[in-house]
């Protein structure tokens, strides 16, 4: 497949790309200040395929991966940490960035949704949730 986002072999009309303009005052804050380390960039993607059919959970992942690791070629398969991308955004949580096979990167997936604040997130953790009950599969984890 090339980068052709119109593919003639897959058809979904809830399939998107979606780009959203940050700034302004998003950026007016450092990125040491909030969770959400990403505080200059201008726009956000998040790429997304909707479907009601469980039977088709296979088709739409893997089309959807494939344009999500097409998108990010250059970067590992995700949105790199460099002067063009500037990580993952946890709000377009994307659990597949925790599997190597998916993210060849080579940044671990708390790098790229946090960059440095990730550490300082744990000991928050640690304070507010030493049991660990608020958890999904991109928690922030307890420190070991």
């Amino acid at each position: 497949m090339d980068r052709n986002p119109t593919r003639t072999d897959y058809f979904n009309p809830g399939a998107l790309m979606l780009i959203s303009a940050y700034g302004d005052q998003v950026n007016r804050w450092p990125s040491t200040d909030t969770a959400v380390a990403q505080r200059d960039s201008i726009p956000k993607v998040q790429c997304a395929a909707l479907w009601t059919d469980p039977a088709q959970d296979g088709v739409h992942l893997a089309w959807l991966r494939q344009f999500f690791r097409e998108l990010y070629a250059e970067t590992g398969g995700v949105p790199g940490l460099n002067v063009a991308t500037d990580g993952m955004f946890i709000n377009y949580a994307d659990a597949d960035a925790r599997d190597p096979q998916l993210n060849t990167s080579g940044i671990p997936w708390q790098r790229l949704d946090y960059k440095d604040n990730y550490p300082r997130l744990q000991q928050v953790k640690a304070v507010y949730d030493p049991r660990n009950v608020f958890r999904h599969g991109l928690s922030v984890e307890l420190p070991v």
